[in-house]
């Protein structure tokens, strides 16, 4: 069995656009969600939402690697890709959109004192540059995907 070893260097633009997005929401949950005082971290995202986040990222990393190795009707596994980081994006959007609300669910907040963490931000970016790389290969098919 012979080894490509260039299979990975001549791979479309979207694929490292999509894989870049992929692995932001693998690590996204890793860091802090809600930060105060200073962005010292106090809650991890993953003690709540962050798995369901990290979740979409390896669903993004699974079809990149349907689409790298070929398989048949690969490219429809875009559409899923892109339903997991629009769902990554409404999680983080939320979380952040709890800590600024008054009555947050379980987030106890002390005025301006908290704010969210680079973890969430990093994640709802994340969510969206996947769901927006995912659309825009479904709408511009590279013809080139190794």
């Amino acid at each position: 069995m012979r080894i490509d070893r260039d299979a990975l260097r001549y791979q479309p633009r979207e694929f490292y656009w999509a894989g870049l997005s992929a692995v932001a929401l693998v690590v996204a949950p890793f860091g802090p969600w809600i930060a105060a005082f200073s962005g010292q971290g106090v809650i991890s995202g993953l003690r709540g939402r962050g798995w369901l986040v990290l979740a979409a990222g390896i669903v993004g990393l699974l079809v990149l690697a349907a689409l790298h190795a070929r398989l048949p009707r690969a490219r429809w596994g875009l559409v899923p890709m892109a339903g997991a980081g629009l769902y990554g994006a409404y999680l983080c959007w939320d979380f952040i959109d709890s800590i600024h609300a008054a009555q947050g669910p379980s987030i106890p907040t002390i005025g301006h004192l908290i704010h969210p963490g680079w973890g969430v931000v990093l994640g709802l970016a994340g969510s969206l540059s996947l769901a927006a790389a995912a659309l825009w290969a479904l709408y511009r098919p590279p013809a080139d995907w190794r």
